[in-house]
């Protein structure tokens, strides 16, 4: 049986915990200064978080227990051999 997809609209207000065992790509809030964010696993254990919009471009690298932000928005990232859980939320 295939893994449920994760709910990525959920994640529109940039309050959200999502799983993912591939990249994902979605649209967020302009609040945070970008309109889509792109999540994705990088090298063993890490995942990278990437907002962009109109003129702008923001990233950042986290390993599993990590904590970070992109402008206004906070990431932590828990990541296990088959997938990563994130929770983005407001700052």
């Amino acid at each position: 049986m295939a893994a449920k997809p994760p709910n990525v609209r959920a994640c529109f207000d940039g309050k959200c915990k999502i799983t993912i065992t591939k990249a994902v790509k979605f649209r967020i809030s302009s609040r945070y200064g970008f309109t889509r964010l792109s999540i994705a696993r990088v090298g063993s254990g890490m995942v990278k978080v990437r907002g962009t919009g109109p003129g702008v471009s923001s990233t950042v690298v986290l390993g599993s227990g990590g904590r970070g932000t992109i402008n206004n928005l906070s990431v932590r990232v828990s990541v296990t051999q088959k997938s990563a859980t994130i929770r983005l939320a407001p700052r």
